[in-house]
């Protein structure tokens, strides 16, 4: 793990390891994850823009993993495991942290056997169907699923299918037979396409995650120009430019002021505009 390395990453320093015990390393991400930012941090105003920024930061993350010989899955990907450095840089954490835990088992002889490791991990809110089978089929295009919850859920600021299922298994259930999440009406036309793409029930028909950023990330791009020119209130093309700056840049403004490379903090009991 201490080979990974990348922007999006949580980095892996090293690991105490004790008998029955082990602790990891990892670099401080100040501003907490992404589930308590989109759920519990309610002066938090947060701008179309950057919601497609830590979408994109995301796609990266995962792309590299999956570019790795052999590709690393995640298979609880969430945005409880999605960190947030004091920029607002997506750092993605937790992946491989139940093979560590494995390994640490079977040095410690408490498992003889690999096949007496319980079952597969994950989330159900954000695992495809193919993973509630008795015998899952486990991919790439397991994250690929997720990604495409955590996209609605970046998008609406909710909790998918809250209120809607009293029991684990009603939801499972229901996501098998091809429930997701509602759409809202003035989605855009790429943006829609992207995340319904991505909860396919087939996993033949997600896209890998190095297809949603090629070619040259164009896709986000034109999420926010389609978002910016459906607006009533759309304004000059040089403000739809700077909106699609911020999603590779650390942009943000107030009023006519455009700040680069700043993460500006409000002053207490303000309300915090989050680029």
């Amino acid at each position: 793990m201490r080979s990974l390395s990348h922007t999006n990453i949580l980095l892996f320093m090293g690991a105490c390891i004790v008998p029955g015990h082990y602790q990891l390393v990892t670099e401080i991400a100040p501003n907490g994850s992404l589930d308590t930012l989109l759920h519990k941090q309610k002066n938090q105003c947060l701008h179309f823009s950057r919601k497609i920024r830590m979408a994109r930061e995301i796609a990266e993350g995962m792309t590299w993993l999956h570019m790795q010989n052999p590709p690393l899955l995640h298979l609880d990907l969430k945005p409880a495991n999605i960190l947030l450095m004091e920029d607002y840089t997506v750092k993605i954490a937790d992946f491989g942290i139940s093979r560590l835990q494995r390994s640490v088992e079977k040095n410690q002889n408490e498992v003889k056997k690999e096949q007496n490791v319980t079952g597969i991990g994950g989330t159900p809110l954000y695992m495809p169907p193919e993973m509630f089978d008795l015998s899952p089929n486990i991919t790439s295009k397991c994250d690929v699923y997720a990604y495409g919850i955590i996209l609605w859920e970046i998008i609406e600021q909710k909790v998918p299918y809250e209120g809607k299922f009293n029991s684990v298994v009603a939801l499972t259930m229901a996501i098998t037979k091809g429930t997701r999440p509602t759409l809202p009406d003035k989605l855009s036309p790429t943006l829609k396409k992207l995340i319904t793409d991505c909860w396919s029930p087939s996993p033949a028909a997600r896209p890998e995650f190095k297809q949603i950023l090629e070619p040259s990330q164009e896709t986000f791009v034109k999420i926010v120009a389609e978002h910016i020119s459906s607006r009533n209130d759309a304004r000059s093309p040089f403000w739809m430019e700077m909106c699609s700056a911020t999603i590779f840049t650390k942009v943000s403004w107030e009023g006519s002021k455009i700040c680069l490379n700043s993460g500006r903090a409000a002053g207490e009991g303000d309300q915090q505009s989050v680029m």
